[in-house]
């Protein structure tokens, strides 16, 4: 199984980029042809601080750059 959730995201070298939480709902009980909702949450704030916490050198760093819709 597969799609496209027509979403896309640049990422540039030498860079830490933040470009949002991806959340697909996928059902218990999964069917072929079906479709599942899914949404990109901007979960930035909590991301960044757990980031900064793990990988300080990192969390100073990091380049808002979130996904966009095609």
């Amino acid at each position: 199984m597969g799609g496209d959730a027509g979403l896309t995201f640049h990422a540039a070298p030498e860079t830490t980029s933040y470009i949002r939480r991806f959340v697909l709902d996928i059902p218990r009980r999964v069917a072929m042809g079906t479709s599942y909702p899914y949404r990109a949450q901007d979960a930035g704030e909590t991301t960044l601080a757990a980031v900064q916490k793990q990988y300080p050198h990192l969390g100073g760093q990091v380049v808002i750059a979130p996904m966009q819709a095609r």
